[in-house]
C-alpha cells in the first residue's frame, strides 16, 4: 500500500494494524511525504508479513512502539524527517533478523546507540543522523559486515572512532560529522576499500592524517574541516585518482603541498585548505587539476 507524496493529514489509522483480511498480507506500508501527525500506532506491529514501513517526512511524534521491533519480516524501517522522540531498545535486533535498512534521520531521538544493533547482521544502511543520541559509538558496529552506509552525524556522540570500523569492507559512506568525537582517525579506516564518501567534519579529532588514507582508491569526497588535525597533509592523498573534493579547512595542518605533477589529479574539483599553517610555494603542478572550481 503506497499513499505517499500526497496531502493526507490527521493520524495514521489504527486499523492499518488489524491483522485480518487483505491487510494481514500487507508487505509494504508507505505514507511518506504527507502531513500526518500523532504517534505511530502500536497495532502496526501486528502486521506479520510487513517488509517495508515507510513513514518519511511527516509530522509524527511520540516514541517508536516496541511492537514495531517485533515484526520479524521487516526489511526497511524508514522514519526519517519526523519529530519522533524516545530511545532505541537495548535488544533492538532480537526479532529483526531480516532488517536491511534502518533510517531514523532528523528526529528528536535520544539515549545511547545500542550495541545490540550488531545483531542486525543483514543491515546495509544504518542512518541515525541528526538526532540527540549521546555516548560512544559502540565498537560492535564493526561486526555489521554487510553495512554500506553508516550515518551518525549531527548527534552528541563522544569518545573515539572505534578501530573495528575498519572491519566494514563493504562500507561506501561514513558520516560522523557534527559530533564531539576526539582522538585520532584510526589507521584501520584505510581498510575500507569500498569507501567513496568520508565525512568527519566538525568534531575534535586530533593527531595527523594517516598516510594509509592513500589506500582508499575509490574515495571521492573527504571532509575533515573544523577539527584539530596537525602535521603535514600526506602526499598519498593527492594521488587518489577518484578524489573530487578535499576540505581540510580550519585545522592545525602545516608543511607544504606536493609539487610533483603526479600528485594532482584531473578529477579534483574542490580543494579547501583555508585557516591552517601550510607554507612553502604554491606548486605550479596544481594546474594539472584542470577541473578545480573552488
Amino acid at each position: 500500500m503506497d499513499l505517499g507524496y500526497n496531502n493526507f493529514s490527521g493520524e495514521i489509522p489504527m486499523w492499518f494494524g488489524f491483522n485480518s483480511g487483505c491487510i494481514s498480507k500487507l508487505e509494504t506500508l508507505s505514507v511518506r511525504n504527507n502531513l500526518l501527525q500523532g504517534s505511530i500506532p502500536k497495532e502496526i506491529g501486528n502486521l506479520e508479513n510487513l517488509k517495508d514501513l515507510i513513514l518519511f517526512k511527516n509530522q509524527l511524534t511520540g516514541s517508536i512502539p516496541l511492537s514495531i521491533f517485533n515484526i520479524s519480516s521487516l526489511e526497511l524501517l524508514g522514519l526519517s524527517g519526523n519529530q519522533i522522540t524516545g530511545s532505541l531498545p537495548v535488544d533492538i535486533c532480537r526479532h529483526l533478523g531480516r532488517i536491511k535498512r534502518m533510517s531514523l534521520v532528523s528526529n528528536h531521538m535520544s539515549g545511547y546507540i545500542p550495541s545490540g544493533l550488531s545483531n542486525c547482521t543483514e543491515l546495509s544502511e544504518l542512518s541515525l543522523a541528526y538526532n540527540n543520541f549521546s555516548g560512544n559509538i559502540p565498537p560492535e558496529i564493526g561486526n555489521l559486515e554487510r553495512l554500506e552506509l553508516l550515518s551518525l552525524g549531527g548527534n552528541n556522540l563522544q569518545g573515539t572512532i572505534p578501530a573495528k570500523i575498519g572491519n566494514l569492507r563493504k562500507l561506501q559512506q561514513l558520516n560522523l560529522e557534527n559530533n564531539h568525537i576526539v582522538g585520532s582517525k584510526p589507521c584501520t579506516v584505510a581498510n575500507l576499500s569500498s569507501l567513496w564518501w568520508l565525512n568527519l567534519n566538525t568534531n575534535s579529532l586530533s593527531g595527523v592524517i594517516p598516510i594509509e588514507i592513500g589506500n582508499l582508491h575509490k574515495l571521492k569526497i573527504l571532509y575533515l574541516q573544523f577539527n584539530r588535525l596537525s602535521g603535514s597533509i600526506p602526499e598519498e592523498l593527492f594521488n587518489i585518482s577518484t578524489l573530487m573534493a578535499i576540505s581540510l579547512l580550519t585545522n592545525n595542518l602545516s608543511g607544504s603541498l606536493p609539487s610533483a605533477s603526479g600528485y594532482w589529479q584531473t578529477s579534483l574539483q574542490l580543494l579547501n585548505l583555508g585557516d591552517n599553517n601550510i607554507g612553502g610555494v604554491i606548486p605550479t603542478s596544481i594546474s594539472n587539476s584542470s577541473n578545480l572550481w573552488a
